[in-house]
């Protein structure tokens, strides 16, 4: 799969863990009613996580899995691959 964002090819893995099915909804629901990708503070929050490394690791995992991309060195750079 290649990314709409970026041209990079991204490696697909099946299946979300529910909590990063969670996370995504929320990055997906955020970037449309903001019109910007959330901060890794706005997730933590919107999540109810203790800290931003755990965001940093469920976005890590959704990287892996093809479901977000994140544009490196940027800023509120998450985006949701359908």
């Amino acid at each position: 799969m290649i990314c709409p964002e970026c041209g990079h090819h991204i490696l697909v893995k099946p299946g979300l863990t529910p909590r990063q099915q969670e996370c995504r909804d929320f990055i997906d629901t955020y970037t449309r009613e903001h019109r910007s990708a959330p901060s890794y503070d706005d997730i933590c929050q919107g999540l109810g996580l203790g800290s931003k490394s755990q965001v940093a690791w469920l976005v890590k995992g959704l990287e892996e899995r093809g479901a977000v991309v994140r544009l490196p060195y940027r800023q509120r750079s998450l985006r949701v691959v359908d």
